[in-house]
């Protein structure tokens, strides 16, 4: 029970502490969130090496394995994810630091 209790006791402490060093901060958003939630679910880095490969695999329509704006923006409109997925010119150049990616 001692050690539970100095388990529970350390473990608000971390919680408060990593309050309090993101106090002031701002999380960032991205239409991409979504798929990102989706894809957080995985078991193993191999697990999530596959789901990455085969969300390439329905993006790249013309298997030219690249994706252009129109194949991403078309291939996210597919994806059943809540709230669907509008990726903008914008967004694609974020996401590609400007095409660079």
């Amino acid at each position: 029970l001692d050690n539970f209790m100095s388990a529970a006791q350390a473990e608000k402490e971390r919680v408060q502490e990593e309050k309090c060093a993101n106090r002031g901060r701002t999380m960032e958003s991205s239409c991409l969130d979504p798929l990102l939630a989706a894809l957080a679910h995985f078991n193993t880095s191999f697990d999530l090496h596959k789901r990455i490969a085969a969300l390439f695999q329905i993006l790249d329509s013309d298997e030219s394995e690249s994706l252009s704006f129109k194949e991403f923006r078309n291939g996210l409109m597919r994806l059943r994810v809540t709230p669907p997925i509008i990726l903008t010119q914008e967004d694609f150049d974020s996401v590609t630091d400007n095409r660079r990616l």
